[in-house]
């Protein structure tokens, strides 16, 4: 179901929610299209539809995409991420940084739309999250959330991760989140200064 672009977002109509139990079960349009996509199409894009079955806000201006901003998380992709984040989301949906003892408190997952994991360093995301916080994203995306992987989020969420084997950069071995059951390897440019 697209809703028109025009429509304000701040309440979600009934047809969004479960008649079962009242919660949200496909919040279609919550994202709408970033501005800079508007300007380099003929056409504008359609908004984004997203089922999240696993959400329990009942008030849609309490619905928040997460980047983690804990241990690991570069400073710059964190913040930039953000920025991009908060330049495409509709009118109600809020994005925010999420540092590592509140990802592990676990209380976000009610009304997370998207937690996203940024570029950074994979190994500080294994020392904080290997156990109770990857069992909490687990679970999160076993019950209809969604995970987005950028750079060192990307490789985390692999079975494996083989980034620069030999060099001076190496970080080899087997991941406990496992989105992907492959093995990420990397980098894409080899003797780039990732520092």
């Amino acid at each position: 179901m697209a809703l028109p672009q025009t429509q304000s977002f701040r309440r979600l109509p009934d047809t969004l929610k479960s008649p079962q139990n009242g919660r949200l079960n496909d919040c279609t349009a919550l994202i709408r299209p970033c501005r800079w996509s508007q300007r380099k199409r003929a056409a504008p894009m359609p908004a984004m539809a997203m089922r999240t079955p696993h959400l329990t806000a009942n008030d849609p201006a309490s619905l928040e995409v997460l980047v983690y901003c804990g241990e690991g998380a570069g400073y710059q992709s964190a913040r930039n991420t953000l920025r991009a984040l908060q330049s495409c989301l509709a009118p109600g949906v809020e994005a925010r940084l999420l540092g590592t003892s509140e990802m592990l408190e676990g209380s976000w997952r009610s009304r997370c739309l998207l937690f996203v994991m940024p570029g950074g360093a994979d190994l500080p995301y294994c020392k904080h999250l290997n156990g109770h916080g990857n069992s909490l994203l687990r679970g999160y995306v076993a019950g209809g959330g969604s995970y987005l992987g950028i750079c060192a989020g990307a490789y985390y969420a692999c079975r494996r991760v083989e980034f620069d084997p030999g060099g001076s950069l190496e970080v080899v071995g087997d991941r406990e989140l496992g989105f992907f059951p492959g093995t990420a390897r990397g980098p894409a440019y080899p003797g780039k200064d990732f520092g």
